[in-house]
């Protein structure tokens, strides 16, 4: 009984170490994002701005080419929906 209680501390302990590691890799990685961006310039901001700006353009134009039905298409469509193969 003392045995299984020693290994299951001894895991938990483990655990602990592992998830306090990937914590302190979080805090790391998240701190050298903020220094970073405190120290971005005009000109960084500018680009950033540019390429969000491009990305939603992108977006936007993919959205329009993603909604536009071809004449063809519906005629199509509408052929299939009068067939009585389809019913």
């Amino acid at each position: 009984m003392a045995q299984q209680a020693m290994a299951q501390q001894m895991m938990q302990q483990a655990l602990e170490g592992h998830l306090l590691n990937a914590a302190k890799a979080m805090e790391d990685s998240i701190d050298d994002e903020l220094h970073r961006l405190d120290n971005m310039d005009e000109d960084d901001m500018d680009r950033l701005r540019e390429k969000r700006l491009a990305a939603l353009k992108k977006q936007q134009a993919k959205k329009k080419v993603g909604s536009f039905r071809s004449p063809t298409r519906a005629l199509a469509s509408a052929s299939l929906l009068a067939s009585p193969l389809a019913r």
